[in-house]
């Protein structure tokens, strides 16, 4: 795993999931809804998926998405 993936895991492990109890309460929006990358825009070539409620990146040499 590189770095940005693993810095990208521990990010969306430590917020909440989408839709959970307080998240309206506390001013927080939820970037991912745990399930797919709906409402994402890929910036670059790389491939993005979801997998087991995380986000994984398949980059490319020497681009950044």
């Amino acid at each position: 795993m590189t770095f940005f993936t693993l810095l990208l895991v521990a990010l969306v492990g430590a917020t909440n999931p989408a839709g959970s109890q307080g998240s309206e309460r506390s001013g927080w929006v939820a970037l991912f809804n745990g399930k797919d990358l709906s409402g994402w825009k890929n910036n670059g070539e790389e491939k993005w998926v979801v997998e087991d409620g995380t986000i994984l990146c398949e980059s490319t040499v020497f681009k950044y998405g």
